[in-house]
């Protein structure tokens, strides 16, 4: 993961020198592409502490898996925001965007982030996720809520009803 951290953290030092050096000609989606970047270099500076503590101690802390968790879902949601604008055209083809375009980015990044946070604090069944989701047992058993919420939401968030022949 050295390796890895070295190398996004050098592409997003160059990624920002030529968005520094193009001032007047880039684009509002250069500086959220550079944020993204950003995101993503923490997220692989994150995951190399989870992996060397694992590695070291053979346990992590819950504040780091929380952490390593949350920076994940913060990069992916900014790449997913990146794609979408430059799906929708934005700062490429025109200025703004409309209400029902900002709103719909809002929208569909804010359920992102709340169900990546829930996944967060998601026990995996380890020590440190059952301190982090408030358990208690002194029998090792979690009634993990926030779990479980987790999973119903990836459950409905990915199953796609089918329509019938009938019902068209």
């Amino acid at each position: 993961f050295r390796a890895l951290v070295v190398v996004y953290v050098a592409l997003c030092v160059v990624w920002a020198a030529e968005v520094a050096g193009a001032r007047r000609r880039a684009l509002s989606i250069h500086y959220a592409i550079l944020a993204a970047l950003v995101a993503k270099c923490v997220e692989v500076a994150m995951q190399l502490a989870y992996f060397s503590a694992l590695r070291e101690r053979g346990t992590v802390s819950a504040a780091l898996r929380v952490g390593t968790n949350l920076t994940l879902a913060l990069s992916m949601a900014l790449i997913l925001a990146v794609l979408l604008l430059t799906s929708l055209g934005w700062s490429v083809t025109r200025d703004a965007l409309t209400r029902r375009e900002v709103r719909m980015l809002v929208s569909t990044l804010t359920v992102y982030v709340a169900i990546a946070s829930v996944k967060a604090f998601c026990n995996d069944g380890s020590a440190a996720a059952g301190a982090a989701s408030g358990d208690d047992a002194d029998d090792g058993t979690v009634d993990d809520s926030a779990c479980n919420a987790y999973l119903l939401t990836e459950c409905v968030a990915t199953r796609v009803p089918r329509v019938s022949r009938s019902a068209r």
